[in-house]
């Protein structure tokens, strides 16, 4: 599953026309990654976590105030995995 999410970061790349900032990390066991894309007004912050055989996006599009920054992360942390049924 790591390769999808790499596969669809790297889409997500070739939309925008530029690199991003990467890493991956887990939520509740399951593999994610979180890509950072900056343009001069405007910051993409992209987190997607293979669940099972889904695959969950969040995205949060802002300008560069780093209050917003903070909210984004806020915004991001409040999430958690259910169980699947």
């Amino acid at each position: 599953m790591s390769e999808t999410l790499d596969d669809m970061a790297r889409c997500l790349q070739l939309a925008f026309g530029i690199e991003s900032k990467s890493r991956r990390f887990t939520m509740d066991g399951a593999p994610g990654r979180q890509d950072i894309l900056e343009t001069k007004d405007t910051i993409v912050h992209y987190r997607s976590v293979a669940y099972g055989n889904r695959v969950i996006q969040i995205y949060v599009f802002r300008d560069t105030d780093p209050a917003i920054a903070l909210a984004a992360e806020r915004f991001f942390a409040s999430f958690a995995l259910l169980p699947i049924q």
